[in-house]
């Protein structure tokens, strides 16, 4: 076993809930988006543009390594920069890294019920590496070519473990260094506003909304699963959530926000959220899905297909950033997804222009 890297290592206190720029996991994430362009709209800009000016190759390496191996880089700990957790993969166990990959996913049940398997025969063949996978997962969330990548490298774990620090000193350099020290400066004022106030009180319900915005109905058997919880404010999730977690830890990251109702107001983090809301709103379709809402009441997804005569991909991303930045409430029922109007939102959207108005 290499020895410890001292200057990388922190030790936090632990509490069940902090709030916390994580370099790493802001990292993690931001690359995690740059992949998600055509799937999520209303992301910021940097986003966008850095997508836009990668590769192909890039593109595909980074879904290959933050998808295809995504259970082999969530942070154990506390780490101080990116570059730093990029020495840390250099000199961990690449077979460590391998088992990382296969316990998270033999800790998912088998959907088909099937015992779990050991590693040789999870690994004896891609085919049956993918039919391991579709046990645990719905089709639509294995890229078929993707996995078979990934299984080659799970075979070769240091191969794996190079493929993985050579992309990720790759981006650090050319498309994430400028940016997290652009960043830095608002992530670091969401965290201090954000640890002025005492959420040891709050139910992780409680925190979860004050502090994010988001409800975590979603997320209540994560949370159930680990010791502590801790958000992570970014300037490159537009209204949606991100997660990472290992089995003491879940890492939500959000976007970057001030807590509702400090007497201390940020000019800087009001603004970027009265952007990701007003983005939301810049759009034709969506404002007529919210104008339809009004005047019909609760909408199911598939009615306003047919209503507005969209692709079902279309509409979900339409439906997905109107949800994530609160304008709409979604509720689950057998035949799919129905919304309703969240007029507080529109309200508080209302408010804040005229706050701009009158300061």
């Amino acid at each position: 076993m290499p020895a410890p890297i001292r200057e990388a290592i922190l030790a936090p206190e632990i509490t069940r809930f902090r709030v916390d720029a994580e370099p790493v996991v802001n990292a993690l994430q931001s690359l995690m988006m740059l992949t998600r362009i055509d799937k999520l709209s209303g992301l910021d800009n940097w986003v966008i543009e850095a997508a836009s000016s990668l590769s192909e190759e890039a593109i595909h390496r980074n879904m290959l390594v933050l998808f295809g191996l995504h259970n082999a880089l969530a942070p154990d700990q506390q780490w101080p920069s990116f570059p730093a957790y990029i020495r840390h993969l250099e000199t961990i166990d690449p077979v460590q890294l391998r088992d990382k990959v296969i316990d998270a996913y033999l800790d998912i049940p088998c959907q088909k019920g099937n015992p779990k398997p050991g590693l040789e025969e999870i690994l004896e063949s891609e085919d049956g590496f993918l039919e391991f996978l579709r046990c645990r997962f719905d089709d639509e969330l294995i890229m078929e070519e993707i996995e078979r990548e990934a299984y080659q490298l799970l075979t070769q774990p240091e191969k794996m473990r190079e493929v993985i620090t050579t992309h990720f000193k790759t981006m650090w350099d050319e498309v994430l260094r400028e940016e997290w020290d652009r960043s830095l400066p608002l992530i670091n004022e969401s965290v201090a506003a954000f640890q002025e106030v005492d959420l040891s009180r709050m139910t992780d319900a409680e925190a979860m909304h004050f502090v994010t915005g988001h409800s975590s109905e979603k997320w209540t058997h994560l949370f159930e699963s680990v010791e502590s919880m801790v958000f992570v404010p970014s300037t490159h999730m537009g209204p949606y959530l991100g997660v990472f977690h290992n089995a003491d830890t879940a890492w939500i990251i959000f976007g970057a926000r001030q807590p509702q109702g400090v007497e201390k107001v940020s000019s800087n983090l009001s603004r970027a959220e009265l952007l990701v809301w007003l983005s939301a709103l810049s759009d034709e379709t969506r404002l007529h899905i919210l104008a339809l809402i009004q005047e019909r009441g609760e909408l199911c997804a598939q009615e306003i297909i047919d209503l507005l005569e969209l692709s079902q991909s279309t509409c979900s991303r339409h439906l997905r950033q109107l949800t994530a930045s609160g304008y709409l409430r979604e509720r689950r029922i057998e035949a799919g997804k129905c919304y309703s109007l969240n007029p507080e939102r529109l309200l508080e959207t209302a408010r804040t222009i005229e706050g701009l108005a009158t300061t």
